[in-house]
């Protein structure tokens, strides 16, 4: 079930305060909206595998699916939790997880090292060095935005980091370092679903070159690099396989991970947050459905769809 994977990957301490809803029902919205950002992102990988298969019903299947997880998912439970707020908080919060990202990604390249895994060394350092230059010049766009006076001027993109040669092989098979590259998946494809809102902000208050910044850092072409980490994770198979995985996930979050968040906020009196889960566990039940019926024209039966 591997749009499963990130569920329980929450830090109480990441949850921003409100007064409207319980703190576990705030945690579950957290781990919501990272679910539905590491499903969208698989989801534009596996799309992209079924092209290059020559299979394009299951390509625009699984891309309208990967926009419903992007825009509908994310986007309605990031408001719950007031993920975004004006454009220098937005940058704040930018730039404390980038801080914290790097020091992440440097301590899973010495583990990587130690573990004899080569391959996920180069991964986790050229991620460090990224989200370090990332974090630089979101600290510059900071001071242009908060001290306009400092003559500081928000820079046009996000330096781009040298080109390295594709990542080819086999997958990993030291656990530790199988385990920090699941992470560092979930890290990065939550890390651009809030660029995207970002972007919307910075536009919707007329900062067009602020939005240009936020929009490098979730440009489509991190997609071919987030497939490349998620094969040497050992995520990426053929469509079928892929399609099967998928089912699994969605299956798991519609009648096991959204139905208990309904009923935990339902106890606690977070009745719309209730509401809100119980939709969306039909939802992905719905579209487990969907996909399960794309698969058997393929020829395929998925376990996970019986």
């Amino acid at each position: 079930m591997l749009i499963a994977v990130p569920v329980r990957t929450v830090n109480m301490a990441d949850v921003r305060s409100r007064d409207d809803v319980h703190a576990q029902t705030r945690a579950n919205l957290w781990e919501s909206a990272r679910s539905a950002a590491f499903a969208h992102a698989m989801y534009r990988v596996y799309a992209a595998r079924a092209a290059q298969e020559r299979l394009p019903h299951v390509r625009d299947l699984l891309n309208q699916v990967a926009g419903t997880e992007s825009h509908e998912r994310f986007t309605g439970q990031a408001k719950l939790i007031g993920l975004v707020g004006d454009n220098a908080a937005n940058l704040r919060d930018a730039i404390t997880r980038d801080s914290y990202l790097a020091s992440l990604y440097r301590r899973f390249a010495a583990e990587a090292e130690h573990d004899g895994e080569t391959k996920a060394v180069r991964v986790f350092t050229d991620q460090s060095r990224t989200v370090a230059a990332r974090h630089d010049t979101l600290t510059q766009a900071l001071t242009a935005i908060v001290h306009p006076a400092s003559g500081m001027a928000i820079p046009a993109a996000v330096p781009v980091p040298p080109h390295r040669p594709r990542i080819r092989g086999h997958a990993v098979s030291a656990a530790r370092t199988l385990g920090n590259l699941v992470t560092a998946l979930v890290q990065e494809a939550f890390a651009d679903a809030r660029y995207t809102l970002y972007v919307r902000r910075a536009r919707q208050t007329g900062e067009p070159r602020l939005a240009m910044l936020f929009g490098s850092m979730a440009g489509a072409g991190r997609t071919e690099q987030f497939a490349e980490q998620a094969q040497l994770a050992g995520l990426i198979h053929d469509t079928r396989a892929n399609a099967c995985e998928a089912i699994g996930g969605e299956i798991y979050n519609g009648r096991q991970m959204y139905p208990g968040f309904a009923r935990q906020a339902a106890r606690v009196g977070d009745h719309a947050v209730a509401a809100l889960f119980t939709s969306t566990a039909r939802d992905e039940v719905k579209q487990a459905q969907t996909l399960t019926s794309a698969v058997s024209r393929l020829g395929t039966r998925c376990p996970a769809s019986g």
